[in-house]
């Protein structure tokens, strides 16, 4: 193969597997809906924008996205936004570890912008909000005043070297 031969005959694979998906999508509704969700990934879906985007009227397009629900293939992350399962299960880890990157790098600081983290993983600020939400009913992640986020229970603590240069400090308050 020359070079980049075995990159494009890849992309061709993935293409004609979506073209092929598109097609069943013509026929079955809920492989559309599906396919749609799919596809936009971590930026999300209005439940109103699906119908529109397949094609189809919202009474044609409700049972299959309810039974999409139903089954967990679909999830909706509250105020209507839809996303597929396999892109909300990839976005809450990549909010627990953006979250633990941070906290790695500044120790110190109580917790981490939520504005600062829809960049950082390539998702719609809705999209992060509804994972927020879920990341905090599972204890994984706690909202904190002034749009912030941190790990569950962290506390920043001082390393030794800190607590002693803090005491000498407070003792020079004294």
């Amino acid at each position: 193969l020359g070079p980049g031969e075995h990159r494009a005959k890849a992309k061709a694979g993935g293409r004609e597997a979506e073209f092929e998906e598109r097609e069943m999508g013509l026929r079955d509704v809920q492989v559309a809906v599906e396919s749609l969700v799919r596809r936009a990934g971590l930026d999300g879906v209005e439940r109103p924008a699906v119908a529109r985007g397949v094609y189809r009227r919202v009474d044609e397009v409700a049972p299959p996205l309810a039974s999409l629900l139903a089954d967990g293939r679909v999830v909706d992350l509250g105020r209507g936004l839809l996303v597929h399962a396999d892109a909300a299960a990839r976005g809450l880890r990549a909010v627990v570890d953006a979250v633990a990157r941070f906290h790695q790098r500044s120790p110190l600081v109580l917790g981490m912008r939520k504005a600062d983290i829809s960049g950082q993983i390539g998702a719609s600020p809705e999209v992060v909000d509804g994972i927020l939400d879920r990341c905090r009913e599972r204890k994984l992640v706690e909202p904190l005043d002034g749009g912030k986020v941190r790990a569950w229970g962290r506390v920043p603590t001082l390393s030794a070297a800190q607590a002693v240069r803090r005491d000498a400090i407070v003792a020079a308050l004294a």
